[in-house]
């Protein structure tokens, strides 16, 4: 994995999807329910990067420690974690649940 997409919000999904990239999130940010469009585009968004294999770890994220300097992520989830090493790039969209 060279990039990673951090965020749980729309603006991190629209650029995980556009360019073709992997997405971890700790916190799902929908758009109000009230927003119409954005939120059937946000569960649409969802729906395809999750087909494609793209969201890693589903909703299971409690924390996500960046090491960019390393090209590391500490990811934690159910309890257990995993080292994620060799990115080069990431871009964080939303900083809930991310140290480092």
């Amino acid at each position: 994995m060279k990039s990673v997409v951090i965020g749980g919000d729309i603006y991190a999904f629209r650029y995980a999807f556009q360019h073709d990239l992997p997405l971890i999130y700790v916190e799902a940010k929908k758009p109000h329910r009230h927003s119409g469009s954005q939120q059937a585009e946000w569960h649409h968004l969802y729906w395809c990067l999750s087909i494609a294999g793209k969201v890693k770890f589903a909703s299971f994220v409690s924390s996500v420690v960046v090491n960019s300097e390393e090209g590391s992520a500490k990811i934690i989830y159910n309890n257990r974690s995993k080292i994620i090493q060799g990115i080069e790039k990431f871009y964080i969209f939303d900083e809930t649940g991310i140290s480092g």
